[in-house]
């Protein structure tokens, strides 16, 4: 228990710092920590990550950092097509999908070194964003083309939410900072709320499906919303840029082992 709980203080601190990256750390210290098999680890990282991140989102809403509406498309959109995923999790074998896991750990690492989180706006084309926002009133101008941007956003991520037990922050925070000009203090506290409300869907229907096993879910939760607490306390104090690089460093270390393990190369 105590293992599952340090675990899960791991977690719920790379989310509180990066808002976005502790969730796709989960399954992998599952499979290595507890040697479990991803589908029996998918289920408890995701609750773990619905916890944590309905913490981090109900901390941002009072500190009116939150872009609700915008959220409430991309999860409605994830909420959809999340139990796709949970059925196809099912379904695939063991061996496929570390693979799979693997492969989006490595995407994702590369694309955290390569474009490290922005405190400032990434400028617009020509056209101008899909959502576009008026800085002054705070207010989003919504129109065809930005519902289809975050609604294809959020089927994404409720299919990986599903299917590989991620929060789908590494999907929603990018697709933001490319759709609108909403500024990243905001998008961070929104990816959040996505996270929190696509999880809550998918892990129903692990609930449903009898696929949790509540006595390592439990503990593995508690320290993941312990560390997400700790974190947003010392958030301040650490340079964003170290955490992106050591960040994007240990899940290219995390995805070469999980798919050497995967073709038997490593115990």
């Amino acid at each position: 228990m105590l293992i599952s709980i340090l675990l899960g203080c791991v977690v719920g601190s790379v989310l509180g710092l990066t808002g976005s990256g502790g969730a796709i750390l989960a399954v992998p210290l599952l499979l290595f920590g507890l040697n479990l098999e991803p589908k029996d680890a998918i289920p408890i990282a995701l609750l773990s990550v619905m916890l944590s991140a309905t913490s981090g989102a109900f901390s941002a809403f009072r500190n009116n950092n939150l872009r609700y509406k915008a959220a409430l498309l991309i999860a409605i959109a994830g909420i959809i097509i999340a139990p796709l995923g949970v059925l196809l999790g099912s379904i695939i074998p063991n061996q496929p999908l570390i693979i799979l896991f693997s492969m989006l750990l490595a995407y994702i690492a590369i694309q955290t070194l390569r474009k490290p989180a922005k405190e400032k706006i990434i400028p617009g084309n020509q056209e101008g964003f899909p959502c576009e926002m008026n800085i002054k009133k705070g207010k989003l101008h919504w129109n065809k083309r930005c519902a289809q941007s975050l609604f294809f956003t959020g089927g994404l991520v409720g299919f990986l939410s599903g299917l590989l037990g991620v929060g789908g922050g590494f999907i929603i925070v990018p697709a933001l900072q490319r759709f609108s000009n909403i500024p990243i203090k905001q998008v961070l506290p929104t990816a959040l709320l996505v996270i929190s409300l696509v999880s809550i869907s998918s892990v129903a229907m692990f609930i449903y499906t009898d696929r949790i096993n509540w006595g390592l879910a439990l503990p593995f939760s508690f320290g993941s919303l312990t560390g997400m607490l700790l974190a947003q306390q010392f958030k301040k104090k650490i340079s964003n840029a170290n955490i992106v690089k050591f960040f994007g460093s240990f899940l290219i270390v995390v995805a070469a082992y999980l798919f050497l393990r995967a073709l038997n190369y490593v115990s």
